[in-house]
């Protein structure tokens, strides 16, 4: 849409007007979002009704918007509309199995369907940063939330960053090791290996935010099977380590091969644990601003309400 045509439409009608109206279409798009997000048996008909006139509702707006204005905000129009147009046809295709059949398996999967492209607006069609303000007050993109580290998440951090080169350190210099660093090696590594199982168990326990389902699920699949390969080494090396320890203080050709057998699994267990360290981070980000979008679903009355999507 150009210049003349722009001022065809909306007369003299100034830029923050325009954004002011995006931002109320947009923060309407994201109510929305959250009625149809409900479970699938929670859905009664004139629920499907009123939801799928909102969001034709939300078409009509958008189309109405200079092209100009979207995309300050909106990364794909063609995702957008595509998906807003498979909403309400899913949303029909529900009320229509409803009516006529009754297969609630068939009904169910079209509402599963409609939330699935919902979704699919949030994390492809909308920009990475939406400010959303109130109606006098102009919204612009803002930077990502700052990463806010669980005390566990420290925890594996700070063996990563110290710990861990200690270890690797103990076991490649040549000098003599004594009992005691064996000990502590081997409590260390016990250590790791307890919050280990307590990230994944916290990775298998946490619910899936709906606005990063499919950034989650992929990073929590990943993070299951890498956590339980890194519980593996970590018997492994505690394995060798205690083996390490049986052959004493000889520089015997045997002890030479356990040792470089233990550098060995340290190295590879050190490169995979950075790589943990790093989608776990990615994990929590998302999370942190799944969190922030959730408890904002509500503005407070003339303020501001922030959603990454």
């Amino acid at each position: 849409m150009n210049d003349q045509t722009c001022h065809y439409i909306f007369g003299k009608q100034s830029l923050e007007k325009n954004n002011a109206l995006c931002a109320e279409t947009l923060y309407r798009l994201f109510r929305t979002k959250n009625e149809l997000d409900r479970p699938l048996i929670n859905f009664a008909e004139e629920d499907i009704h009123r939801i799928a006139e909102q969001f034709h509702t939300i078409i009509k707006a958008m189309h109405g918007l200079p092209v100009e204005t979207l995309n300050e905000y909106i990364r794909s129009s063609d995702i957008v509309f595509q998906c807003l147009e498979n909403i309400i046809i899913e949303l029909n295709l529900a009320l229509d199995q409803l009516s006529s059949s009754g297969d609630k398996a068939v009904f169910y999967r079209h509402l599963l369907s409609s939330q699935k492209y919902c979704a699919t607006i949030f994390t492809h069609g909308l920009s990475d940063a939406i400010d959303f303000a109130s109606a006098n007050t102009p919204f612009v993109p803002h930077t990502d939330l700052p990463f806010r580290p669980s005390s566990s998440y420290k925890a594996m951090q700070d063996f990563l960053d110290g710990t861990l080169p200690d270890i690797c350190a103990l076991f490649q210099s040549t000098d003599t090791i004594c009992p005691a660093q064996y000990e502590q090696a081997v409590a260390d590594m016990k250590k790791l290996e307890k919050l280990v199982e307590r990230q994944r168990t916290a990775i298998l326990n946490k619910p899936l935010r709906t606005f990063y389902e499919i950034e989650c699920a992929d990073l929590y699949s990943w993070l299951n099977v890498a956590l339980t390969y890194a519980s593996e080494l970590t018997q492994k090396l505690i394995s060798l380590f205690s083996a390490f320890q049986s052959y004493g203080c000889s520089q015997s050709k045997r002890t030479m091969q356990s040792r470089e057998e233990i550098v060995y699994y340290l190295t590879l267990f050190t490169h995979h644990y950075d790589n943990i360290m790093q989608k776990t981070r990615e994990v929590n980000t998302l999370q942190d601003q799944a969190r922030f979008l959730h408890k904002h679903t509500e503005p407070p009355v003339g303020g501001i309400i922030s959603i990454r999507g």
